[in-house]
């Protein structure tokens, strides 16, 4: 029996262990480490499988696995979930890999492993905006890629969550009489999340706030944007727009506007 033999058989034996058991220094055939790796892969073995790549991309300095290792150990932290681990796996592989065939895949999942790191609404929503961030790179750099109608809907799902946080904010803001502060949250909302299904309550909101604060050319100009679109906001900055024409009388808005 020669050596690969011996090797192949050994893997049998170790894909029975746990991952932290393994012996993968003992693995000193690139091919037969691969081999491993994908194995306990391919049975679901993330964490185990995170491990043997990352074995396979450190310890051979010339593998032509090395680009495809790495891509690998970011996919099984991907799958285990640790999100944190797959994040700046993916990052290492698009700035040391920029023309390897697996990038478009590792931006996707890079902004993947963003979103599904991504805390509650109620706190901070960092990791949404790096998504945002990743999955319109990915637009960018891979435009005619079969993922890019799913990419989309990514986007719209992190710019609907965006702005819903900022109309909350402006909203708290309003209820404690800081219509500055609401007006600047929401003025340029739209522009910076123009996908949303929510630029139309912004743009009205932010009309709300820019008459509390005396800026009629400015709540004019968030009404007319508002009034394009095909929701209810749309309706009431019609309703907005006729009831007052250049709005110089425009009466004071009720903050009980904001709930209807």
């Amino acid at each position: 029996m020669n050596k690969t033999l011996l090797l192949l058989f050994s893997i049998a034996l170790a894909l029975g262990c746990s991952p932290k058991r393994l012996n993968l220094e003992s693995y000193t055939d690139e091919s037969v480490a691969l081999t491993l790796a994908q194995e306990l892969f391919d049975k679901g073995d993330y964490s185990g499988a995170a491990e043997a790549f990352n074995y396979l991309y450190l310890s051979f300095d010339f593998t032509r696995y090395k680009s495809y290792a790495l891509f690998m150990s970011g996919l099984s932290y991907f799958n285990d979930r640790k999100y944190d681990d797959a994040i700046e796996t993916f990052k290492v592989f698009y700035n040391k890999y920029p023309s390897d065939s697996l990038l478009s895949s590792a931006v996707f999942y890079w902004a993947q492993s963003y979103e599904k790191s991504s805390p509650s609404f109620e706190r901070d929503l960092l990791k949404i905006r790096y998504a945002l961030e990743t999955y319109r790179l990915f637009l960018a750099r891979f435009p005619s890629d079969m993922r890019s109608a799913e990419i989309f809907e990514r986007i719209r799902y992190c710019e609907n969550t965006l702005m819903r946080k900022l109309i909350y904010q402006a909203q708290v803001y309003r209820k404690m009489n800081r219509h500055e502060s609401a007006y600047i949250v929401l003025s340029a909302a739209s522009t910076v999340y123009p996908n949303s299904d929510y630029v139309s309550q912004a743009e009205y909101e932010a009309a709300l706030s820019a008459l509390k604060i005396g800026d009629y050319d400015a709540a004019r100009a968030h009404l007319q944007k508002a009034a394009q679109y095909e929701t209810e906001f749309s309706q009431k900055a019609r309703e907005k727009l006729m009831e007052m024409p250049g709005l110089q009388n425009f009466p004071e808005t009720n903050d009980s506007t904001l709930e209807e």
